[in-house]
């Protein structure tokens, strides 16, 4: 009979005695080792990087540990603007205005938003998805796709408006004059699925995917960059209601009320 093991050992694990991080060097001062004397990013001198980089490079040096290019800088900058707003009529944005009406704490709008916005129903949880979709069929036949049962998942909503669409002319925005291959290949793909009469359009999710794959943003980190984008607008728009009376929340009638 074998021995049961004994429940109080200890593993031997090797936990870390330090934190370790790639992205930022702290040095400590020599008289307070809990002040910093000199910080940098990604090797950079921090202090330099304030003075001379716009956000979105700073953001995209954090994320990919090299300074964007041109084309790239560009496309992050014009991300950060498109997709700041989910929407006045998205759950994360009535969550956000809900909470300012009722007087939560302003320091608690933002989380409010941002665990509606974590969702799947075109929020940052079906991010992932979206992007690992755009990297495995961007070579394939529209028709194949097309037989797809999870496209609004995917970021691709059927009966989504014409050629017109806003989010059509937000997507040739970001594409400008570069070349961005996820991008130009949903362009095609929508403008191909319209040909074949599915009226087929972008969802903001299914473009933040393709921008985010543009960049070389890694699938599974998608979702929490959407959720920084999307920030700005949900806390403006909660902030914006703290002052506002619980009459100014729309009211369901009766009529159009229903309990199953």
């Amino acid at each position: 009979m074998s021995r049961k093991p004994d429940i109080e050992a200890f593993r031997d694990d090797g936990y870390s005695e330090k934190y370790k991080t790639k992205i930022f060097q702290e040095t400590a001062r020599d008289d307070n080792p809990y002040c910093e004397s000199h910080v940098r990013c990604q090797g950079y001198d921090q202090l330099e990087l304030i003075e001379h980089l716009g956000f979105s490079e700073y953001l995209f040096l954090m994320m990919r540990g090299q300074l964007p290019s041109k084309s790239e800088s560009q496309l992050l900058n014009r991300a950060l603007i498109a997709f700041s707003n989910p929407g006045v009529r998205h759950p994360a944005t009535r969550a956000a205005v809900a909470a300012g009406v009722g007087k939560t704490l302003a320091t608690n709008i933002l989380p409010a938003a941002l665990l509606v916005f974590s969702g799947e129903d075109n929020a940052a949880g079906s991010i992932e998805p979206a992007m690992r979709f755009l990297r495995k069929t961007i070579k394939l036949p529209t028709t194949e796709i097309l037989g797809s049962p999870d496209l609004d998942i995917l970021g691709f909503g059927l009966h989504y408006g014409s050629e017109h669409h806003y989010l059509d002319q937000v997507c040739d925005t970001l594409i400008a004059d570069s070349d961005m291959p996820y991008l130009q290949w949903g362009r095609r793909f929508i403008s191909e699925c319209r040909a074949l009469e599915r009226p087929i359009g972008w969802l903001h999710t299914g473009l933040a995917a393709a921008v985010f794959c543009d960049l070389g943003v890694m699938p599974k980190f998608g979702a929490s960059l959407y959720q920084l984008m999307a920030s700005s607008g949900l806390l403006v728009q909660g902030l914006e209601s703290t002052n506002k009376p619980p009459t100014a929340l729309p009211f369901v009638r009766d009529e159009d009320y229903q309990i199953d």
